[in-house]
């Protein structure tokens, strides 16, 4: 995230865009880096977009939650926000019609998020019944990451044999087919 945020700095510099990251900098999610960069970057892109069309300060809050082996990612813009149509109606759409909603860097973000088992959500924020900004969370599963353990070295135990068949290649296969059916 820090890297796109990084990669993107002339953007936001130029369109005057103030970016505030809140994320808990060791939740693993289960993606390849290369497509989190996509999927981090069409957002943060639709975000700046947003803010751009606004008379509205411009500032996007990026921040994390972890709920058991889900990892959540909100981006909030003080943009425009999305159509009301679209934000009730997403629930219900089927991909074509979501499809249909989205522009290209959305659109991508959906395939990414689909291609991940994750997830992409889209929502307003209000303020007296006035949309001062949006919210996209992306729900993600949580890598499960192996400990490493150095002080503990277990010893393999010795192979041996059970007992030995003679027979040719044919009944071999045969048999082993059989064994397999029985389990």
């Amino acid at each position: 995230l820090t890297r796109v945020v990084d990669m993107m700095s002339n953007k936001l510099l130029g369109e005057g865009v103030m970016v505030d990251i809140d994320v808990d900098t060791d939740i693993q999610i289960y993606a390849k880096e290369e497509e989190l960069d996509q999927v981090f970057y069409h957002v943060l892109m639709n975000a700046i977009k947003s803010c751009h069309e606004s008379s509205n300060n411009k500032k996007v809050t990026i921040s994390s939650k972890v709920l058991g082996d889900t990892v959540l990612i909100y981006f909030e813009d003080s943009g425009n926000g999305f159509s009301e149509e679209f934000v009730r109606a997403q629930v219900g759409l089927d991909h074509k019609e979501k499809q249909d909603y989205l522009g290209i860097g959305l659109k991508i973000c959906d395939e990414f998020m689909e291609e991940l088992a994750g997830n992409i959500s889209f929502a307003n924020i209000k303020e007296n019944d006035d949309v001062v900004g949006g919210k996209i969370q992306l729900t993600f599963r949580k890598a499960k990451v192996a400990e490493e353990v150095f002080d503990i070295v277990e010893e393999e135990a010795p192979v041996q044999v059970a007992h030995v068949h003679k027979g040719t290649k044919k009944e071999m296969m045969a048999q082993m087919e059989e064994m397999n059916r029985a389990l």
